[in-house]
């Protein structure tokens, strides 16, 4: 609340990110992603839907918020019995959020990961204001130089890396699944 205050003040624009969502579980990167208990508990799952509905309430009227990431990256390996897969459980949080605030744009990632290529099986909720994102990694050799600390020798862009050649060429590849959700759904 006290940087939503201090964004404002400055004229910046956030994005509210669950990026660790209840019934999720620690990731290599040290948060905790979704790949867990949201896709087989039923109850983690409403839990999911109001403590979205929560925070929408909290910040409907914060003039530094632009939208809400529901969830980061999800990864939804298993729905078990009862529970809903991602599209599902995301266009029933996306209404619970509309229900106290019509404003905000809603982003909603396709699973699994958020990937580009993950948008090919993907299609748009069923709910007003949304904005769909694509996280894009590759090549993860170049994206991820240095992350986990590991040795390793400099990549360079462009050029060929773990075997392939990137280039812009390669890149509008790796990122045509975005376009070909964008045009078949207009979103």
């Amino acid at each position: 609340d006290a940087a939503l205050v201090r964004c404002e003040m400055y004229g910046l624009l956030v994005v509210v990110d669950l990026h660790s969502p209840p019934g999720g579980k620690s990731t290599v990167s040290g948060y905790v992603g979704s790949d867990d208990r949201l896709f087989s508990d039923r109850s983690v799952q409403d839990k999911f839907v109001e403590v979205w509905r929560r925070i929408a309430g909290r910040t409907k009227d914060a003039k530094a918020v632009w939208g809400f990431d529901l969830a980061n990256e999800p990864v939804e390996e298993d729905v078990g019995e009862g529970c809903d897969d991602w599209h599902d459980l995301a266009e029933r949080t996306a209404r619970a959020v509309r229900e106290v605030d019509a404003r905000h744009a809603i982003i909603v990632e396709a699973p699994p990961w958020g990937s580009p290529e993950s948008l090919a099986d993907f299609e748009p909720i069923s709910v007003p204001g949304v904005v769909y994102s694509a996280h894009m990694y590759v090549p993860a050799a170049f994206t991820h130089q240095g992350v986990f600390r590991e040795t390793q020798r400099a990549v360079s862009y462009p050029g060929e890396i773990e075997g392939k050649m990137w280039d812009k060429a390669a890149l509008e590849a790796a990122l045509r699944p975005v376009l070909e959700f964008q045009e078949a759904y207009s979103v």
